[in-house]
């Protein structure tokens, strides 16, 4: 919300050289303010009693809370209790299932598609609608990521966790799909909220997926691994609407093949299931 209108003023009347300097002394010093002001809750933040605290809601949206079922493949029968209890899955063992192989490409999937757009958001406004203010969608894009967290959130306590990211995925392959047709202000900055809504869903949602699966003792390192594929992403993304508008002038490649990862993500959530000990 404020870097991309912040750098836009510094670049006016300050080298890039000196805009990074700036910048990377004002994230450190709100970093370290805050960091200095940061308190663990410790004892005052009582665990609920396990009477008062809520059955686990499984991942898939078949299932009822507290309920278990054979879609999801959770439940006492097929659960081996190990040493970190049942249903904690360690970093090792979770790579080495199929379930975190579809989880890390369907985000790389769907963060390539978030992140091109931000990556190119000033220049595509230039591009489509002659707009030299560009940088004002990514602000737009940035409120709609924060709304997005809620909002994902809320969908996959309603949905379910893989249904919700079958739906955001769906939602923006049909914006990106849309996207060359917003040759509009209005439209440009109704295509960010969307987009914006939409890939902030994901960082509700797949930390959501990754305790459900693999447990929360080691959801530190496990979504770790699992966001990974958020970096990635971040590579892809915006180096795939450089080239491709570079190479013919417009971005509408560029909403083609990410609209096409986003089906391709869709697919593998699609199949995901939770895994299943052996033994």
């Amino acid at each position: 919300v404020y870097i991309a209108p912040l750098t836009n003023m510094l670049l006016k009347t300050h080298t890039i050289e000196q805009t990074f300097l700036y910048l990377g002394v004002l994230a450190l010093a709100v970093i370290t303010l805050f960091a200095l002001i940061l308190k663990n809750p410790g004892d005052k933040a009582a665990p609920a009693s396990p009477s008062q605290t809520p059955a686990a809601t499984p991942a898939s949206s078949d299932a009822t809370p507290g309920a278990t079922s054979a879609k999801t493949g959770v439940s006492s029968a097929n659960t081996v209790k190990n040493d970190l209890g049942s249903g904690d899955y360690t970093w090792k063992e979770m790579i080495r299932t199929r379930p975190f192989i579809l989880l890390w490409l369907s985000y790389l999937m769907s963060a390539a598609a978030g992140l091109m757009l931000i990556g190119h958001m000033a220049s595509i406004a230039g591009v489509q609608a002659k707009w030299q203010a560009g940088f004002l969608l990514v602000v737009v894009l940035s409120v709609f990521n924060a709304l997005g967290r809620v909002a994902g959130g809320i969908l996959s306590d309603k949905a379910g966790r893989t249904n919700a990211l079958l739906i955001v995925f769906l939602i923006q392959a049909v914006n990106m799909f849309a996207f060359s047709w917003y040759q509009s202000i209005p439209l440009l900055i109704f295509g960010s909220a969307l987009a914006g809504l939409a890939y902030g869903s994901l960082f509700a949602l797949f930390p959501a997926v990754t305790a459900d699966f693999f447990g929360i003792r080691n959801l530190g390192v496990n979504y770790g691994l699992v966001f990974s594929g958020w970096g990635v992403a971040g590579i892809i993304g915006p180096i795939i609407g450089g080239i491709v508008a570079d190479q013919t002038g417009t971005y509408n490649y560029s909403y083609i093949i990410s609209a096409v990862m986003l089906l391709a993500g869709a697919l593998m959530v699609r199949k995901v299931k939770a895994p299943v000990r052996k033994g």
